[in-house]
């Protein structure tokens, strides 16, 4: 959050093999192998912000095989599969940055195949974690790079639909809904998508408006704006590089 990655490469190592150590040495304590995958999930994510797919996806296939592992032995704990599909997203967005896009899709297939199976018999109201918005707009982004835009289009609406269906509150939720108003922008016009270019203009004044809001709220870091793949159509825009620049200036300028 500070811009010093290098800083915090160094401390997400020390934390891994703090967490490897603690796994090894307490083999049945299912706590211990779910902090291990988090954080080779966190040290990804760094890695992923820093523009270093290639190096991040070790680290979200060690999650991925500690939490299926978990997944299999533990099947109540609702934080496993959460955490296997959370896995299996990030590294869906970590193959589409590499070009991998028919990896990127079958990953975000299998966690929605994750989530759907964790649900299924379940009468609790889906949330912001644990329902399929997230995914499916990382979906919609792999279909447009596949060349099936229609089915593009109809996981970003999906994503937009449970999103605005579940009455986001957070200033988290929100940006996610900005995000899919963002990949329809991207995708309306273009052929084969089904959605008129007439949509395109007021799809990005949503997401505009939508990103303002999720910054008013508190939503402030310029690392996950800049990184964010839905946003790729929004970055040419005025406003869009106006609410960077706020982003990077702290929020009292003349506090001590």
């Amino acid at each position: 959050m500070m811009g010093r990655p290098e800083d915090s490469e160094i401390e997400h190592r020390k934390a891994l093999a703090i967490a490897q150590k603690l796994a090894d040495e307490n083999p049945s304590l299912s706590d211990y192998a779910y902090l291990l995958a988090q954080t080779h999930l966190a040290l990804g994510r760094l890695l992923q912000l820093s523009d270093r797919p290639a190096e991040a996806e070790p680290e979200f296939r060690a999650a991925v095989a500690i939490l299926r592992e978990l997944n299999e032995e533990f099947p109540a704990a609702t934080r496993h599969p959460n955490g296997l599909a959370i896995a299996y997203d990030a590294l869906s967005d970590t193959m589409r940055r590499l070009g991998r896009f028919a990896e990127a899709k079958a990953d975000c297939d299998r966690a929605l195949e994750v989530l759907e199976r964790s649900r299924k018999g379940t009468t609790r109201p889906a949330n912001s974690r644990d329902h399929p918005g997230y995914t499916l707009r990382h979906r919609a982004l792999a279909l447009r790079d596949l060349g099936d835009l229609a089915a593009a289009v109809a996981d970003a609406r999906r994503a937009l639909s449970l999103y605005e269906g579940g009455k986001p509150e957070s200033a988290t939720d929100w940006f996610e809904v900005a995000c899919c108003h963002a990949v329809l922008a991207d995708l309306a016009g273009r052929d084969g998508s089904g959605a008129s270019a007439a949509d395109a203009a007021s799809e990005a004044a949503a997401a505009m408006a939508l990103l303002k809001k999720a910054v008013e709220m508190g939503h402030r870091s310029a690392v996950a704006y800049r990184a964010e793949s839905a946003l790729e159509l929004l970055r040419h825009r005025d406003e869009f590089r106006l609410l960077m620049m706020d982003l990077t200036m702290p929020v009292d300028p003349f506090a001590r």
